[in-house]
């Protein structure tokens, strides 16, 4: 759900920036750096000749620069030598688990308890997101 969202918007940058290619956002292998990260700048930098930072930068301006960012996004940032890190905003973090907790497919009988609600959350997004959000309340 979450990665396919962050996807579109990491793809519509990239767009944005004259790059056509088909993108691939990917649970973070370094959690403690950030939550999802795109590895694509290689592929696009050799693909067009162009160095690495330079398409990484140019597509994190664009996605920092987006009116809706922190919609979606707490931090984008380019790392060398060609990865974009991606840190998810809590308010995206919340709509998910909103859409979760609502939806029959999940299961999720959670109208009750605040306690209850804090578990599944740390449940279903710890393993995937290195950070706990502190408006669990408007669950």
């Amino acid at each position: 759900m979450l990665i396919d969202i962050l996807k579109e918007k990491i793809s519509l940058a990239f767009k944005e920036c004259g790059y056509d290619e088909e993108i691939r956002v990917i649970k973070s292998n370094r959690p403690d750096l950030c939550d999802y990260q795109c590895d694509d700048v290689f592929k696009l930098a050799k693909i067009n000749k162009e160095k690495p930072a330079l398409v990484g930068e140019k597509i994190v301006k664009k996605i920092n620069n987006f009116k809706n960012f922190n919609d979606y996004f707490k931090e984008v940032t380019f790392a060398e030598p060609g990865f974009i890190n991606i840190v998810v905003s809590d308010k995206l973090i919340n709509e998910a688990l909103n859409k979760m907790v609502n939806n029959e497919k999940f299961n999720l009988n959670l109208h009750s308890s605040s306690l209850i609600k804090y578990s599944i959350y740390k449940l279903f997004f710890s393993s995937n997101i290195s950070f706990v959000s502190t408006s669990i309340s408007s669950i």
